[in-house]
C-alpha cells in the first residue's frame, strides 16, 4: 500500500510530532508498505531527496519559509548577530500578521504548497496521513481528497487547532478566528475516514459532537526499544544524582520555576542539567548563574543525540503544561529508557500525572504543594532510585498503547468498515436507524444491501445512504451468500419492532464466523441472549438520544473486529445448544 505522511519538520530535525510520525513510518516500512513523507523545508533540510532514509522524503516551501530558512542559517553560524536576530523577529511579525489577515489561522500558501506536492507525486496514494501540526497539512489533504475520494484520509491529531495556545498566541487571536477555525476543523472531520487523536476528544464532543464517531484515541507512539545501552554511571564523580531535562520551555505554558527552586536546594544530592532550546533559556539563565553547582544551562541537542544524552542520567525531569488539552510526549520517551522520572505538575488535571504515577520508577510533585515537603520528597526519591532502571520489556508490558505498532494497526484499519445485510425490510423491520447511523458516521461506515426491488428504489433516493457511499442491489441466490459474507467486514442484522421473533439469519451469520452487528428496538428482543454468547457481536438499541454514542461504538467495534473471524469449531462450542446435534438429543430424550 502507498501511504503518504504530511508533517512539519522532518529529517534531520524531528520535533515531538515528527518523532511520532517517524516511528509510524518505520513500522509501515517493516510491514512492506511504500511510504512517502512530505515535510516543510527548514534551513538544515537536505537540498534534494535524501538517501539517508528508507522512506522517500519531499520538502516544500513558501516565500516566507524560504526567507526564514535563510535567516535561521545565518543565526546558526552567528547567533549573537543583532542584524539576523532582528530579521528573525521581522519574519515572526510577518507570519503573525499573515495569521491575522487570513479568514482562519491557516496559512493558505502553505496549504497550497503541500497540496501541490501531493498532486505531483506521480501516483495516487492509497492513504493520506497528515500529522498536525501544522494543520495546513490536514487541510491540504482534505483538498486533495475532494478530487480523489477513493483515497483514505486518516489525520493523526497531536495538537489543537482552534484552541491552540501556540498557534493563537493571544486570546484576542483565538476568539477572533474561532468561528472560522471551527469551520476548518469540521470540514476536515467530515472528509476523514478516521481521526486518530491524543487529546482532541473533549474539543470534538463540544464543537463537533456528530463527528465524534470518527475519533479513535491513541497515545504518543514513542515507546521504542533503545538501540544502545542506557546504563548510567557517575559521570560527575561526586556521588550526586545527575538529573536531565531536555526540551522546550515557555513562560505561562511550561515554566521551570518550581523545578529550579527545588534543585537549587538539593545541590548536596543532585545536579540538574537543562538542555533547553529557544527563548525558554532565559527562564533558566538566572538560576544557573546564581547556583552553578546545582543547575547547568546547556545547548539543546539534536534528536539523533537524544538517546545518548538520556543514557547519562540517573533521573529524568518532566515539567507539565499549564493546559490539559495538550499532552506532552516527552514522558513516553523517558519511559523507553527505563530511568527514574520526576514529573512536576502545573495543574490539577495534568494529563501526564496518571502515566507517571503508574510508572514504577515515577514520582509526581504538585507545583502548589509545600516547598519543603516537595523538596524532601524529591530527595528521598533520588536516593531511593539511584542506580535503578527498568527493562524495556517491563515498561512495554505496562504501557502497551504507546507502542507504535498499535497506532499503525489502528491507522491501517482506517476505522468504520463495510457492513453487509441481505434480507427483507418492512414496517415491522425498518432500516431507519441503520440510515441514521450511516449519516452519523459521515462516510466512515458503508453498507452493502441486498433486498427487494421496492426498497432498492427507496434506498437509492435516501441522501444519508448515498452520501455514506453505500450500495444497494436486488436479491441474490442463497448459494451466493457465503462468498458475499467472506468479502465484508461485518454482517448486519435488524430485529423486528416488537422484538418477539427469533431471526434465523443470525445463525447463518454465526456459522460464517464473521463479526455481527444487530440493531434492536426493545430490551426483550429475542435475539439478544444468543448474540450475548457469540464472541464477535455488537448489539445497538434504536435510540435517537444515543445516536452519537452508538455511532462511535459502531466505528470502534468495526476497528476492533476488522480482520477477526472465528473458526466453525469455536462457534460450535460457544453456541452448542443451537447445533442440530444438540436439538436432536433433546428430541430423543
Amino acid at each position: 500500500m502507498k501511504v503518504v505522511f504530511v508533517v512539519d519538520a522532518y529529517f534531520p530535525r524531528y520535533a515531538a510530532v515528527e518523532k511520532c510520525a517517524k516511528n509510524l513510518v518505520d513500522v509501515l516500512l517493516r510491514e512492506g508498505h511504500e511510504v512517502t513523507v512530505i515535510a516543510k523545508r527548514y534551513w538544515d533540510s537536505p537540498v534534494n531527496l535524501t538517501d539517508d532514509l528508507p522512506e522517500d522524503v519531499l520538502f516544500v516551501s513558501t516565500s516566507l519559509s524560504k526567507m526564514r530558512a535563510q535567516v535561521d542559517c545565518h543565526l546558526a553560524e552567528a547567533s549573537c548577530c543583532f542584524g539576523w536576530r532582528l530579521a528573525d523577529r521581522a519574519c515572526a511579525l510577518v507570519n503573525y500578521f499573515g495569521t491575522l489577515a487570513g479568514r482562519s489561522c491557516a496559512h493558505w500558501d502553505l496549504v497550497e504548497a503541500y497540496r501541490k506536492a501531493i498532486e505531483e507525486l506521480g501516483f495516487v496514494p492509497d492513504q493520506l496521513v497528515p500529522c498536525s501540526s501544522p494543520f495546513e497539512g490536514v487541510i491540504a489533504c482534505v483538498e486533495y481528497s475532494k478530487q480523489h475520494p477513493e483515497v483514505k484520509l486518516t489525520p493523526v491529531i497531536f495538537d489543537q487547532f482552534a484552541d491552540s495556545g501556540t498557534l493563537c498566541k493571544t486570546r484576542f487571536t483565538r476568539e477572533l478566528k474561532r468561528k472560522a477555525n471551527i469551520a476548518v476543523e469540521r470540514e476536515a472531520l467530515e472528509a476523514s475516514n478516521l481521526v486518530l487523536n491524543v487529546t482532541w476528544d473533549e474539543h470534538v464532543r463540544k464543537y463537533h459532537p456528530d463527528c465524534s464517531g470518527k475519533l479513535v484515541h491513541i497515545e504518543h507512539p514513542l515507546l521504542v526499544r533503545p538501540k544502545e545501552n542506557l546504563q548510567s554511571s557517575d559521570k560527575r564523580g561526586d556521588g550526586r544524582s545527575l538529573v536531565i531535562f531536555a526540551g522546550s520551555l515557555s513562560a505561562g505554558v511550561r515554566d521551570p520555576a518550581v523545578a529550579l527552586d527545588i534543585f537549587c536546594e538539593l545541590e548536596d544530592v543532585a545536579h540538574l542539567d537543562m538542555y533547553v532550546m529557544g527563548a525558554g533559556r532565559d527562564l533558566v539563565q538566572p538560576k544557573s548563574s546564581e547556583h552553578p553547582n546545582a543547575v547547568s544551562l546547556l545547548d539543546a541537542v539534536p534528536s539523533s543525540e537524544m538517546t545518548s544524552l538520556l543514557a547519562k542520567a540517573d533521573c529524568l525531569l518532566s515539567i507539565g503544561n499549564t493546559r490539559s488539552d495538550q499532552k506532552p510526549s516527552k514522558v513516553v520517551e523517558y519511559m523507553a529508557t527505563g530511568k527514574p522520572i520526576l514529573h512536576i505538575c502545573s495543574i490539577a488535571d495534568d494529563p501526564v500525572r496518571d502515566d507517571v504515577s503508574a510508572y514504577p520508577l515515577g514520582c509526581v510533585i504538585n507545583a502548589g504543594e509545600d516547598a519543603v515537603c516537595a523538596r524532601e520528597t524529591v530527595r528521598a526519591f533520588l536516593e531511593r532510585t539511584r542506580g535503578k532502571q527498568m527493562a524495556f520489556d517491563e515498561v512495554s508490558a505496562l504501557f502497551h498503547d504507546e507502542d507504535p505498532e498499535i497506532a499503525v494497526e489502528r491507522l491501517l484499519n482506517c476505522g468504520g468498515g463495510h457492513l453487509l445485510i441481505a434480507g427483507t425490510f418492512s414496517k415491522m423491520v425498518p432500516p431507519t436507524y441503520l440510515l441514521n447511523l450511516l449519516g452519523e458516521t459521515r462516510g466512515s461506515v458503508k453498507a452493502e444491501v441486498y433486498t427487494s426491488a421496492s426498497w432498492v428504489r427507496r434506498l437509492r433516493n435516501n441522501s444519508d445512504f448515498i452520501k455514506s457511499g453505500s450500495s444497494v442491489a436486488n436479491w441474490v441466490p442463497a448459494d451466493r451468500l457465503p462468498a458475499l459474507y467472506e468479502g465484508c467486514d461485518c454482517l448486519l442484522s435488524i430485529g423486528e419492532l416488537p422484538g418477539k421473533q427469533l431471526s434465523s439469519k443470525i445463525f447463518g451469520y454465526m456459522a460464517s464466523g464473521k463479526p455481527i452487528i444487530h440493531i434492536f428496538h426493545t430490551d426483550d428482543d429475542a435475539n439478544l441472549p444468543y448474540l450475548a454468547e457469540y464472541p464477535l457481536a455488537l448489539t445497538i438499541k434504536d435510540d435517537e438520544s444515543e445516536l452519537p454514542h452508538n455511532a462511535a461504538n459502531l466505528c470502534r467495534f468495526l476497528l476492533w473486529a476488522k480482520g477477526k473471524e472465528l473458526c466453525f469449531e469455536t462457534v460450535s462450542d460457544a453456541m452448542h445448544k443451537c447445533t442440530p446435534e444438540a436439538v436432536c438429543l433433546e428430541l430423543v430424550k
